[in-house]
């Protein structure tokens, strides 16, 4: 199995509110019941003996869940639950009532969209505003009452998730710029160690191999010095521009320092690395990167160990490099 960190990050943001959601709900759950309670209690006492039992099975169900996860565990009925006993009372409603009681659907859907996950909440809100469209068709609303209330919870669900849309596309723009460096587009050195952790735990438990570059680009400094820190810049954008183009979709570029940047290859042993690393270094120096401007770059290469620390493999793969840049330059190492 192959392993791609870059989809599992993704995948953890596709769903942003997942690690609130627990939070949200029981939040909202408190307020529920504050606010159904004394609704429920008017019911009773209105003789309104169907809709009081709906409001009280809701506000036993968030009670519930409420107190549950104020003790910190997972809530014992899924918030979809709810669905059952607001349903009947919107039913009992409508018909005690009309209209006004439809209106219960609209802060339920905002509910669902913020407790569960974005798939299950708009097909059960589609049901929900269905199933209340019908209820109102056989409680004998006029035709232009009925439309409008399939075309207002319609509207509400298409209104959220262009909402939601915006939400996410800000917080992958959030995201990104967390993790990846402004000048290169390769990522920080934040994001490096937990990827190389998933990247090691991966190799583990698949029985396979990773393994890393450390690379430096030699005489940076004097590139900077002679034809000004703009030419280093755009230096380092080619160079990390021709390693996407020849490096796998699974292997990771990382921008660790100024000019030394560190290179993840998931699947990849020592032998195979090596030649990776080579290759890399080849194409470097084989062209000018910026105008006649060629540059040089020199590799240290190590295998990840199933259970080495990470600061001991970089600390082998550091010093790899420096054996490389003591030895010439322009090459790539082995670490010990």
């Amino acid at each position: 199995m192959a392993f791609d960190h870059k989809q599992e990050a993704q995948d953890m943001v596709k769903d942003y509110l997942q690690p609130y959601r627990a939070r949200i709900f029981y939040h909202l759950s408190i307020a529920g019941g504050v606010l159904l309670l004394p609704l429920g209690l008017l019911n009773l006492y209105q003789h309104n003996l169907p809709a009081g039992v709906c409001i009280f099975l809701i506000l036993a169900i968030v009670s519930i869940d409420a107190w549950q996860m104020g003790k910190g565990k997972h809530p014992p009925i899924p918030p979809w639950i709810i669905t059952l006993p607001l349903l009947l009372g919107i039913s009992f409603g409508i018909q005690r009532h009309g209209i006004i009681a439809s209106l219960w659907i609209y802060p339920v859907m905002l509910l669902f969209f913020f407790i569960l996950p974005r798939i299950s909440a708009n097909c059960i809100n589609l049901a929900m505003a269905l199933t209340v469209t019908a209820l109102a068709w056989r409680s004998d609303l006029s035709f232009n009452i009925i439309i409008r209330i399939l075309s207002s919870s319609l509207l509400t669900i298409v209104f959220v998730n262009l909402i939601l849309n915006v939400m996410d596309s800000l917080y992958d723009k959030l995201h990104t710029a967390a993790l990846a460096d402004y000048l290169t587009g390769a990522y920080n050195r934040r994001h490096m160690h937990t990827s190389l952790l998933a990247a090691q735990a991966h190799a583990k438990r698949y029985n396979s191999n990773a393994s890393v570059l450390l690379l430096d680009v030699d005489h940076f400094k004097a590139i900077n010095d002679k034809f000004g820190h703009s030419t280093g810049d755009e230096v380092l954008r080619k160079m990390v521009a021709i390693f996407r183009k020849s490096l796998r979709t699974v292997d990771t570029i990382f921008r660790i320092g100024g000019e030394e940047f560190l290179i993840l290859l998931p699947e990849t042993g020592q032998d195979q690395a090596i030649q990776v690393a080579e290759k890399l270094r080849g194409i470097i120096a084989g062209k000018p990167l910026v105008d006649d401007l060629t540059v040089t770059i020199s590799i240290g290469v190590g295998e990840m160990l199933r259970d080495e620390n990470i600061d001991a493999l970089l600390n082998r793969c550091d010093i790899a490099l420096y054996q490389a840049k003591n030895e010439g330059r322009n090459r790539v190492c082995l670490a010990a």
